[in-house]
């Protein structure tokens, strides 16, 4: 029905000219006489209108549990109670008609104490209590005490009315009955005329048919055109409550369903539009890290040598690929005093941020010219390995970290390398002019870590003459590693060291590039070396 009040003005007339035509049509001679004339089977037409209304209450009742399980509100529990109550009452009727084929004691008893008669009464109380609480849920409005105590005063008004039946007679119930139809249909009047509901304007069809159709005509001769006549104007209305009830489930299914689906097109446009946040914020974040990564790179790229040194009777190249963006490997060649050169390599373990943040420490502690580490710079490199383990164990560093340096110092005049090893794991070498190849490994230390509460290590320093044309690689194990980097292993590396003997120094820098460049992008760890050359 529309909500047009118009059109519900229409469907009121509508039910009461149904009613009128029942009137007219159950007064009717001409109607008695067109079923005599087609000898119809009273009987049989009665029964099954009978059966045909069981059955639609019985779809009724089912259709009101279904919508009491999706939407728990009063208005369906009452629903199912007055469907089955109105059930009952169709079925005893039903039962009536078919005693004198079916022998039915139970339905005697039935009727004798005019129990159809008060559940008539009980449904039409029913009708009334759905107008006042039909809206409200009975999970959120009705206890389990409350619950109780509503079918406890139900039970009573069905005690109360068979006693007031006992003593008074059917005349007393059935009085009420038209009293209670007469109140629903005004109230189930205003209440459509005001909001429209199906449900509301199916109940007021069925009260003003069913009410007409019980009041008109009364008493027990009535001839069988007339029973049949009632009786069809009482199945079309059970069939009319029926369709509304259908009609209701499903406009609330869809609708239900409609609001779902606004709710969840709504919950994906927050959470594409949350996403979208999210994704832009981890992108700026994102692109804050990359800007900070790539200031500490030129940092980290800042403070090392350049990739060729000359000073006074030796030469250096060197090269550096991280792994990362940040690399863990670090090295530096400096001036001590006019006469000695400074150098060392290191690999703090692990690589990236971490790793890069160790080496700028180390860097920046032993290159330091305040007052408190010019110690660490001099001659003696074995000293400046013990200073820097001990600061290194007064500092806050997690345990896990460590690192592992080769430092030397070379006289310019003398031509000595004095070199001292702090736990590297893989050696300088020396290549003579000559073509004699050896390891600095005279000297042999223990790696920077967080051991300074159990072991001070004794650094010692070793030291080598060279000569005019004699080469040293100073390198980490990323060069020479093939598991982790490029294809090339010690001896590789001393190959190439030999090869170039009568090369220029800039050779070797060539083909290990040569070597490094098609791996550079794939690197499982940092590569660092430089060499150093007597000229």
């Amino acid at each position: 029905m529309n909500n047009n009040l118009k059109s519900r003005i229409n469907n009121t007339i509508f039910a009461f000219v149904i009613a009128i035509i029942y009137l007219v049509l159950v007064n009717s001679l001409t109607i008695r006489v067109f079923f005599d004339y087609f000898n119809t089977d009273y009987y049989n037409a009665i029964f099954l209108l009978k059966l045909l209304s069981l059955i639609v209450l019985f779809s009724i009742l089912l259709i009101n549990i279904y919508s009491l399980a999706i939407d728990t509100k009063w208005q369906h529990f009452v629903f199912i109670l007055s469907s089955f109550l109105l059930f009952i009452y169709v079925g005893f009727d039903f039962f009536n008609h078919i005693k004198p084929y079916i022998n039915l004691g139970f339905a005697d008893g039935f009727l004798k104490y005019n129990i159809n008669s008060i559940i008539m009464v009980l449904i039409q109380i029913l009708l009334l209590v759905n107008v006042f609480i039909a809206e409200e849920s009975i999970l959120g409005h009705m206890s389990r005490r409350k619950t109780i105590i509503f079918f406890i005063v139900l039970i009573g008004v069905f005690i109360a009315l068979g006693l007031l039946s006992l003593k008074y007679g059917i005349v007393f119930v059935q009085f009420i009955i038209y009293v209670l139809a007469y109140i629903n249909a005004i109230v189930y009047l205003l209440k459509y005329l005001l909001n429209g509901n199906l449900i509301s304007g199916s109940i007021l069809f069925m009260t003003i048919i069913y009410t007409t159709v019980t009041i008109w005509p009364m008493g027990t001769e009535l001839l069988y055109s007339q029973v049949l006549i009632k009786q069809f104007f009482k199945t079309l209305t059970v069939l009319f409550l029926a369709n509304a009830f259908y009609r209701q489930l499903f406009t609330f299914y869809f609708l239900e369903k409609d609001e779902l689906n606004k709710q969840k097109d709504n919950y994906a446009r927050m959470l594409k539009k949350e996403i979208k946040n999210r994704t832009k914020g981890l992108e700026d974040m994102n692109q804050l890290l990359r800007s900070e990564i790539d200031s500490a790179i030129r940092l980290q790229k800042s403070i090392l040598p350049k990739s060729t040194l000359t000073f006074d009777g030796v030469q250096f190249i060197s090269g550096n690929y991280a792994c990362d963006k940040l690399s863990g490997d670090f090295f530096n060649i400096y001036k001590n005093d006019e006469e000695n050169i400074g150098m060392y390599i290191l690999d703090v373990s692990g690589h990236g941020i971490n790793a890069a943040l160790l080496s700028i420490f180390c860097y920046n502690y032993i290159r330091s010219s305040t007052e408190r580490s010019d110690k660490y710079i001099g001659n003696e490199p074995q000293n400046n390995l013990k200073r820097l383990y001990y600061e290194f164990n007064n500092m806050n560093f997690p345990d896990e970290l460590h690192l592992v340096i080769f430092m030397a110092s070379y006289n310019m005049k003398t031509r000595i390398l004095n070199y001292v090893s702090g736990g590297m794991n893989v050696l300088p070498i020396l290549v003579r002019k000559n073509g004699d190849v050896r390891n600095l490994d005279d000297s042999e230390g223990f790696p920077i870590c967080k051991m300074g509460e159990f072991y001070t290590p004794d650094y010692t320093s070793s030291e080598i003459q060279l000569e005019k044309g004699d080469r040293v690689i100073f390198f980490t194990d990323g060069l020479v590693d093939s598991r982790k980097g490029i294809d090339l292993t010690v001896e590789g590396l001393t190959q190439v060291m030999v090869s170039a003997i009568d090369e220029d120094l800039s050779y070797i820098s060539d083909v290990l590039k040569e070597k490094i460049d098609p791996f550079v992008n794939v690197l499982e760890d940092d590569i660092t070396y430089f060499v150093l050359e007597v000229n």
